[in-house]
């Protein structure tokens, strides 16, 4: 060694032994873990929250589905009262709400948008399911479908990010 170089001599470093290895290892199964922790986080919250749906009829059977909603699904349905069907439909065209149910007097209309989404159409359909075993006559009205180059929506599906697969 001279003065200018403090080192010693390049076959006497420390070899690397288990310590380095040691570390190498925890390193590893930690960043693992976080990445499987990112995937399995959103199936724990997952399903409808605060989702908005239009409905119409009278004031008592909305009150009805409203309390009955609020009841199978906590916190699932943000419910906006409309005017009418129409108005229901216009909600829904314009983006406003994810689906709407209308109550007449000749039954339940479920009008669904089943291009905004995999999860909204089903869900409608399983509420109007509901009523139609509670001896409801439900009818369903898709105002805006999928294309007829993608009836099953796997186009969209194909967008979303593996996360959201895994609360399927």
């Amino acid at each position: 060694m001279t003065a200018l170089h403090d080192s010693p001599p390049a076959d006497t470093a420390r070899p690397r032994g288990p310590r380095v290895l040691a570390g190498v290892v925890a390193g590893l199964t930690l960043a693992v873990s976080l990445m499987l922790l990112a995937f399995a986080a959103p199936a724990v919250n997952s399903g409808a929250h605060d989702l908005p749906i239009a409905v119409s009829g009278p004031d008592a059977a909305v009150a009805r589905l409203e309390a009955a909603l609020d009841a199978n699904g906590p916190g699932a349905f943000q419910v906006t009262p409309r005017a009418d069907a129409d108005e229901v439909a216009t909600a829904i065209t314009e983006r406003d709400a994810v689906g709407g149910i209308s109550i007449t007097r000749d039954g339940v209309l479920i009008q669904i948008a089943s291009a905004a989404g995999a999860p909204y159409a089903p869900l409608l359909r399983s509420v109007g399911a509901g009523l139609a075993a509670q001896g409801q006559v439900v009818t369903y009205a898709d105002l805006v479908p999928l294309t007829e180059d993608d009836p099953a929506g796997s186009g969209l599906t194909a967008l979303a990010p593996p996360r959201s697969r895994s609360a399927a």
